[in-house]
């Protein structure tokens, strides 16, 4: 990707998402629901795959949502959460949630969509504006949902996150999602 930003003359953001990024995104989440697919098939619930275990141990996931964080092109914000919300919502081999720097990665975008409706970076209440952002954000808010629910032991990893080592030695918590929720209907 970074052979995209090299040249000086950079082309239109939309061009750069849609025919430079996106097809490296695509590919990436083929590969790794391939590998995932086949692990199923040989009954590896469980087991990371090679591709998987190259992604996470490379911090893949983290590049991806610091992308969208810098929405740099300009647009690079749903691509990059729809490519999170693609693998988080299908990986089926392994638990994705448990995975520490997985698990990290999907912290990482909580905080940024809270940070995104918190500084006002949306417009709620434009008509024109409830676009492909919002469906993001609320895509995402469904798939932290659903795989919630569908593993409960799994729920407290992303409704409670202890906030700082003070924090910790105090026993405070910061709710992240539910800020996001409440942070969005102050808006609505």
């Amino acid at each position: 990707m970074e052979e995209i930003f090299e040249s000086k003359n950079i082309p239109d953001p939309l061009y750069v998402i849609d025919f430079k990024l996106k097809p490296h995104l695509d590919n990436m989440q083929k590969i790794l629901m391939e590998e995932d697919a086949n692990l199923i098939r040989q009954n590896l619930q469980g087991t990371i795959g090679e591709c998987m275990e190259y992604a996470i141990a490379n911090n893949i996931f983290m590049e991806v949502i610091a992308l969208a964080q810098s929405d740099y092109p300009q647009g690079m914000f749903v691509p990059c959460l729809d490519f999170i919300i693609e693998l988080a919502s299908h990986i089926q081999s392994m638990p994705i949630i448990h995975n520490d720097k997985m698990h990290k990665s999907l912290l990482q975008v909580n905080k940024l969509i809270l940070s995104y409706i918190k500084n006002d970076m949306l417009d709620i209440n434009d008509p024109d504006s409830l676009n492909e952002q919002v469906r993001t954000i609320l895509d995402f808010m469904k798939m932290l949902t659903h795989l919630s629910l569908d593993r409960n032991a799994e729920i407290a990893k992303f409704f409670i996150e202890e906030a700082s080592q003070y924090a910790r030695s105090r026993g405070t918590q910061t709710y992240v999602t539910q800020q996001i929720l409440l942070e969005f209907f102050k808006k609505v």
